[in-house]
């Protein structure tokens, strides 16, 4: 029955997409107007780092997806129903927080973002940890807490992967890349390839952790490689902050 219902809605809004969305003039795009195409973007280590981000926040969202129900019925002899509320919570915190979110992005430079993304994916991991619960942290394993844990994370994801798509974009750009059409197409190609990509990893990675480990460390692993993904963040963008640059003290010292 769900796929029947969710099948008749998909069909019910084609004739509605293709009456509200305007149509758009054809445009004779010179495709050598830009510096390169996707095997030049992809040479930019901002937007390779953007792209690792993604995968890891798709891999955090979809590694649930073959274990979460089995998990909560062995455990709490939990209904499909409750199942559902369950994760209809990630969903919700994410739909609500999302235009909260990228309000914020847009107020904030390019550079800025990147401290956002750091924040949502510290979020996430923390979110991870209270959902499983991580070993040997002393959270408690109980229904409500799988209740803010899935808020939690599903609060820091959006915070996590809203800014990226604009992100990779103004990277592109100030590399040399046009702000045209084709730049936009090369980017969204690339960010839906590779989120997609983190679909396919995270119910396989999850569903062979879960069978050979268990939930918990499960959701420990994927918790980790949202902090690994912070500690690579920060060595590429916020650590030369803070290292003592010698040689401009020297240049200036020689003057």
């Amino acid at each position: 029955m769900p796929f029947w219902v969710i099948g008749t809605i998909t069909i019910a809004f084609i004739p509605v997409t293709m009456i509200a969305l305007p149509v758009i003039p054809y445009q004779n795009v010179n495709k050598m107007e830009n510096k390169g195409g996707i095997f030049e973007i992809i040479k930019i280590p901002s937007i390779i780092l953007i792209l690792c981000s993604n995968l890891i926040t798709a891999i955090g969202w979809c590694y649930l997806s073959p274990i979460f129900e089995p998990h909560l019925r062995k455990e709490f002899d939990a209904s499909p129903s409750t199942v559902g509320l369950l994760l209809s919570l990630l969903s919700i915190a994410y739909a609500i927080s999302s235009p909260i979110w990228g309000k914020i992005v847009d107020l904030v430079g390019t550079e800025t973002t990147w401290k956002l993304i750091v924040v949502g994916l510290f979020g996430s991991s923390i979110g991870i940890v209270l959902l499983g619960p991580t070993p040997y942290l002393n959270i408690p394993n109980q229904i409500w807490m799988k209740a803010v844990a899935l808020i939690v994370f599903g609060l820091s994801s959006a915070l996590a992967l809203l800014p990226t798509f604009k992100s990779m974009l103004d990277y592109a750009i100030a590399d040399g890349f046009r702000d045209n059409e084709s730049t936009s197409g090369i980017i969204s190609g690339l960010w839906t390839s590779v989120y997609s990509l983190g679909e396919i990893i995270g119910p396989i990675g999850g569903a062979a952790l879960d069978e050979n480990f268990g939930f918990s460390i499960c959701s420990t692993v994927v918790a980790g490689l949202h902090l690994l993904m912070i500690l690579k963040a920060y060595y590429q963008c916020f650590q030369p902050i803070f290292v003592f640059d010698w040689d401009s003290v020297m240049t200036e010292g020689g003057k």
